[in-house]
């Protein structure tokens, strides 16, 4: 009955707080965010027959497409189905912290922090927008943090946890490898901690048995690759391409180092201003009595662990730092500590929640978007025009995914389907493939969008054999882009 209660808390906890925080919630026209319309238009296409990675190109990992998928058969054309994914993942999150505020506190005490943590995280600029495969890795990650805390707790942890952290591992791998920090953390310090104890053949069976739950997740994936022959294609874009055309690699490893934690301020700083400071009150708890040595190592190693795991690759955008912010717990917990002689009405709940709700609309960089109509925006302006034709193809030409594939409900018939964030110099294939949809008439339209600077070349065929049908300006991230929409010309 008190899992139940708790569940239940986590669950109310999270669907208010999102409903308000993410723009993939119905109470927004769309998420209008490059990255999530990319994986919905992902997952609709591996539910419509389009083998991943080798039918259609995008770089991160087959499970966040999955999830994308099952959103999109619950709602074709609208986040609705990856809301609903989202405030799940965020309930299992949620549970999952209120077990590391047991370990610490009484459970009276999660009724307090859980609230105000997840209002934290996500009004945090970090969020950035909402349904972030960074955001699907906070169940694994959290439960992965759970087991290391409890074992540095009471030196004992089953080969059953052992496997499970490595699932989850295997799970992140298969969404955004680049969040492993927490779980490589955990076996190193597993192993070490072992060997201190000089218990040999658990410290080397343990990491075989970790490998194996990490492999498990695996299995499906690549037998759905292998049948489909698209091995190479999984390695060669999510492993490969990823490594070696998205990040830098003529850097020392001294300025790798410098630049993780050089980038790691500069997105602290950028997560607002009491982020900073809460994050800098974790201080307290590292050097406090009631923690001890043990917990101090496993929680410094696994916030050491994650900063060079997100940032070694030299480049970094504002949602990097989410799964960091997760450490922001143990502040919380540290503080809420010194309330143990304050009495706690149950009725103060939900002028708490409500409290929550009201500054997560006026915090949260989310809110604006409820005002737009939708009717006012450029998705659904294109769609109207593009779904006059009978069974249109569409090509997102110039920038990031901007949800015209979304809003019309339309699987590319192209491998690429956008811009992504290669240097053309670094990855020319991206742009002279689009270029050639283009100089091959292979699409009925294509949605170009600028800012007006462009490093890569433009199809000289975009005015000749496409005539323009209309041209909208619309802000995205505080930008005005100019949204032109091309028609093939009838022969």
């Amino acid at each position: 009955m008190k899992n139940k209660k708790i569940i239940l808390y986590c669950f109310i906890v999270s669907l208010l707080i999102l409903l308000v925080a993410s723009k993939s919630s119905p109470l927004y026209p769309l998420n209008d965010w490059c990255d999530a319309n990319a994986f919905f238009t992902m997952g609709k296409g591996l539910f419509n027959g389009r083998i991943v990675f080798k039918d259609l190109f995008e770089q991160k990992g087959p499970f966040l497409y999955l999830i994308y998928g099952i959103g999109y058969l619950i709602s074709n054309t609208s986040f609705l189905g990856v809301f609903v994914l989202e405030v799940v993942s965020s309930t299992i999150f949620l549970y999952l912290t209120h077990k590391i505020i047991n370990l610490y506190l009484e459970e009276k005490y999660s009724y307090i922090i859980l609230p105000l943590f997840a209002f934290l995280i996500y009004t945090a600029t970090g969020f950035r927008h909402g349904s972030s495969c960074e955001e699907f890795c906070f169940p694994m990650m959290m439960y992965s943090l759970y087991e290391l805390i409890k074992y540095a707790r009471i030196n004992e942890i089953s080969y059953k946890k052992i496997y499970l952290v490595g699932f989850m591992a295997g799970l992140i791998f298969l969404t955004k490898y680049t969040v492993l920090g927490i779980n490589f953390a955990f076996m190193v310090c597993l192993f070490i901690s072992l060997l201190k104890q000089k218990n040999f053949k658990k410290a080397f069976i343990s990491p075989f048995v970790y490998l194996f739950g990490m492999f498990t997740p695996l299995i499906p994936w690549l037998i759905y690759f292998g049948v489909n022959g698209a091995i190479k294609d999984f390695f060669n874009v999510y492993i490969f391409i990823n490594l070696f055309s998205y990040t830098e690699t003529k850097v020392n490893i001294f300025r790798k180092l410098f630049n993780c934690f050089y980038y790691f301020g500069r997105n602290l700083y950028a997560n607002k201003i009491y982020m900073l400071i809460i994050f800098g009150l974790l201080i307290f708890p590292l050097f406090s009595k009631k923690i001890n040595f043990r917990e101090k190592v496993v929680v410094l190693t696994s916030l050491i662990c994650s900063i060079l795991f997100i940032y070694i690759g030299g480049i970094y955008f504002l949602y990097y730092i989410l799964p960091i912010l997760i450490f922001i717990l143990f502040g919380l917990i540290y503080f809420v500590s010194y309330l143990k002689n304050v009495k706690l009405n149950k009725f103060l709940c939900i002028p708490y929640m409500i409290l929550i709700i009201v500054l997560t609309y006026f915090v949260s960089p989310n809110t604006y978007l409820m005002k737009v109509k939708k009717e006012n925006m450029v998705q659904y302006k294109f769609r109207d025009i593009i779904m006059k034709k009978e069974n249109p193809t569409i090509l997102n030409y110039g920038y990031l995914d901007m949800g015209f594939y979304t809003t019309t409900g339309i699987v590319p018939n192209t491998k690429y389907f956008e811009k992504l964030n290669f240097k053309y110099k670094k990855y020319p294939e991206n742009m002279d493939e689009l270029n050639k949809y283009i100089d091959n008439k292979e699409v009925d339209f294509v949605i170009y969008i600028t800012k007006g600077k462009e490093d890569y070349p433009v199809s000289e065929k975009l005015g000749v054999t496409y005539e323009l049908v209309s041209h909208e300006k619309q802000k995205f991230e505080g930008k005005m882009f100019d949204y032109y929409l091309y028609q093939l010309k009838e022969a």
